[in-house]
């Protein structure tokens, strides 16, 4: 997969990125520190918010409970003070005496007020009045101010059919505006407590008794957990408001809170009150009522998040001082390779006499001294390079001399001598056109890659010139595809291995010659064979030493060439044996270009 395709944006960056390596360095390294860093204060300071509003709620819901079962306890007390009054014989004796008509109301109220503050008095820490209502509305208790006397028609109250529906001593707690408009003071609602007495003898109903209890005291007992980014609501069965302390002006619960607030306990982040980001809440056993504590959780957090500025400055001073101390060893571990690159300057000016000191044991040093082996193997280099370069010049001399060989020409003009002095002027003037394509083409230096189609056409003019001049005639097949005949080759490589196959394979044999020479492509190579029907040779005796293609100054001329030009992964071979002709197999790259006609570089140096 190429990673520069895949991810071209970050490359075109990269590309943007400072030249130096102290810079590249720093920068790296900075952000290997701060990224890690960054993350890992963004995700502690994520913790902790998470755990303190997770401490905030656990912390909020125990004061809840706590609250909750201290107002419990409380309302227990006026619900015991209740069962006195429940079983107060006197109070019983004078309710019924009243009801039956053996005393007046007159002579039975001072009896029930004296009742009350003795009860009053006795229960210390307790603050409540006494409502006792005979069962024909007369009123009763020290609840009344002064000598009024109340007539109160309770049965068309919503809570007093509430008192029949389940057990004959059912106790209520109830929320009353029209008492309060008869029996608060100061402005402050009272919050009552009912239940109906009876004569113990048949169960008959003697009249409703009524402790009257101030908010004050219910706010007495949980207004000192509220702070001024708290509300705290105490809410009846009926979801209204029995005593509350709302300093977030919350006033009021949607239909959706208070959906959320029938179960029994619990906790969660309301939608749709600007200020309030937590509700805890838990139900007061006695009366079934639920204690909804709410908390303004941003103000109540901000301090906390106040710090966490402090914790990014710190960071950020940290992060300074990791820069400078960056910068600083960066620039001292790169002082060597600086050194490095200027001495690279000076190799690349031509200087390859000095060498760089070795002042580290590390891998810089290791650095330093394989490229002091580096410029001893340039300067080696150099010298093969030099000594390639005459051995190439030498074998393109050989092929121009195996190309204008004297006895060629020798014997291609005493031929023309011989036509013209015959009157066969016109194969004269034939030969006279070969030998200058030839002789034009070995004195051309201006292309040593030509095609092998004109090398197929030069090596016409020569073939042509020999069945002229050769005494006896031999035949001549090209079969060689078109794809063959547009790719590149070296100049002159055909003809040394066509004259060696003329002279030394078919001269001999004289008659039924023939000589072929066939191409064909083969994936990125290209194979051509120069075949004869000569008299052909045995490898084995050739010297020990000698390859079978050093035969003749041609053959071997043309191996080197192809060695030189191309690697010694192709070459030319020769299969041959007594009287079964010759092959000569090239073994060639496939160049389809002239571009692609580039020198070769030997990688096992």
């Amino acid at each position: 997969m190429d990673v520069r395709k895949k991810f071209p944006v970050i490359f075109q960056y990269v590309q943007r990125f400072p030249s130096s390596l102290v810079a590249q360095l720093t920068v790296i390294i900075i952000l290997l520190i701060s990224f890690p860093t960054l993350v890992f204060t963004l995700f502690t300071l994520q913790q902790q918010s998470a755990m303190t509003r997770e401490e905030l709620v656990d912390s909020s819901f125990d004061s809840t409970v706590q609250i909750a079962n201290q107002i419990n306890s409380e309302l227990k007390s006026y619900a015991a003070i209740s069962n006195l009054f429940y079983l107060d014989d006197s109070l019983n004796a004078a309710l019924l005496d009243y009801r039956d008509g053996r005393i007046t109301a007159a002579q039975a109220r001072p009896l029930i007020y004296d009742i009350s503050n003795r009860y009053n008095a006795g229960m210390s820490g307790r603050s409540f009045s006494v409502l006792v209502v005979a069962e024909d509305g007369t009123s009763f208790g020290n609840a009344l101010f002064g000598s009024q006397n109340f007539h109160l028609d309770l049965s068309q109250r919503d809570w007093y059919s509430m008192l029949f529906s389940t057990t004959q001593t059912r106790q209520l707690w109830v929320k009353d505006s029209y008492l309060d408009s008869l029996f608060s003071a100061n402005g402050y609602p009272n919050i009552y407590l009912v239940r109906k007495l009876h004569d113990r003898q048949d169960w008959s109903d003697a009249g409703t008794l009524i402790l009257m209890i101030s908010e004050l005291e219910i706010e007495r007992i949980y207004s000192s957990y509220v702070s001024d980014q708290q509300s705290l609501f105490i809410l009846g069965r009926d979801m209204q408001t029995v005593s509350s302390i709302d300093n977030l002006q919350v006033r009021s619960f949607p239909e959706d809170v208070q959906t959320q607030l029938l179960s029994y306990s619990g906790s969660f982040s309301p939608a749709g009150l600007e200020q309030v980001g937590l509700i805890t809440y838990y139900t007061i056993g006695s009366p079934q009522w639920k204690l909804v504590y709410c908390h303004d959780t941003a103000s109540i957090l901000h301090p906390f998040e106040s710090s966490h500025f402090q914790y990014l400055l710190l960071m950020a001073v940290c992060l300074v001082v990791s820069v400078i101390l960056t910068t600083l060893v960066v620039r001292h571990y790169i002082s060597p390779i600086k050194t490095l690159r200027e001495q690279m300057n000076e190799v690349q000016k031509g200087n390859l006499d000095s060498h760089l000191p070795i002042t580290a044991n590390n891998e810089i040093g290791q650095l330093t001294a394989h490229f002091n082996l580096m410029q001893d193997s340039i300067n080696l280099l150099m010298q093969r390079l030099v000594e390639e370069s005459e051995a190439k010049r030498s074998a393109e001399i050989k092929a121009l001399q195996s190309q204008i060989n004297p006895h060629f020409l020798y014997n291609t003009l005493a031929s023309l001598r011989f036509m013209i002095f015959s009157g066969d002027k016109e194969r004269a003037d034939n030969i006279v056109v070969s030998l200058i394509h030839l002789m034009k083409n070995a004195l051309s230096n201006s292309q040593r890659f030509v095609t092998i189609d004109m090398e197929l056409r030069l090596l016409d003019d020569y073939i042509r010139i020999q069945q002229y001049t050769f005494a006896h005639p031999f035949a001549v097949e090209i079969d060689v595809t078109a794809e063959v005949r547009r790719c590149y080759t070296i100049k002159l490589l055909l003809q040394p291995i066509v004259e060696n196959a003329i002279f030394h394979g078919l001269k001999p044999k004289a008659t039924d010659c023939l000589l072929q020479i066939v191409g064909r492509c083969g994936g990125d190579c290209v194979d051509l064979y120069i075949r004869d029907n000569g008299v052909g040779f045995d490898p084995e005796q050739t010297a020990p030493k000698a390859s079978p293609i050093s035969t003749g100054i041609g053959l071997s001329n043309v191996n080197e060439r192809i060695h030189l030009h191309f690697g010694k992964h192709y070459g030319a071979h020769i299969i041959s044996a007594p009287g079964a002709g010759t092959e000569v197999h090239i073994h060639l790259p496939k160049l389809k270009e002239e571009e692609d006609c580039k020198p070769y570089e030997d990688s096992d140096r």
